[in-house]
This record gives C-alpha cells, sequence and structure tokens, in this order.
C-alpha cells in the first residue's frame, strides 16, 4: 500500500537510515495531499449529515449491540 511504503520510507529517514530524496518528497507530499482530500470529504459528509439532523430530517442514533441496520 503506498501509505505504508511511505511512513516507513519516513521513518527511515528519521532513524537517519536515508535522506530525503526528491522522488520520496514527492510520493510524501501526494500521499499526504490524498489524506488531505480524503479528510476533507469526511468532514463536508459530517458536515452534510449534522446539517440533516439539525433540519430534523435525519435522527442519528448510537448503535444497539447486537442490532445492525435494517434489522
Amino acid at each position: 500500500m503506498l501509505l505504508d511504503d511511505v511512513l516507513e520510507d519516513l521513518r527511515h529517514v528519521e532513524n537517519g537510515g536515508r535522506l530525503m530524496d526528491m522522488p520520496l518528497a514527492g510520493r510524501a507530499a501526494d500521499t499526504i495531499e490524498m489524506l488531505l482530500e480524503i479528510n476533507q470529504a469526511h468532514e463536508e459528509k459530517l458536515a452534510y449529515y449534522k446539517d440533516l439532523e439539525t433540519q430534523g430530517r435525519l435522527k442519528v442514533r448510537p448503535p444497539v449491540e447486537g442490532r445492525k441496520c435494517g434489522t
């Protein structure tokens, strides 16, 4: 997985086992950008659901042990 590889490379840099070269820096930057985009999408989705709940169109309930959605 890309994230695991980047984290492993960065740990080698942190421990002094590797220098931060341009390809590694580029991969790290790309991975961070991807994670920021995913985080932004999650924040937008949560804001959407919060707005629906505020309008009374959605009720968010805590999970009930042993029960799943639709049961």
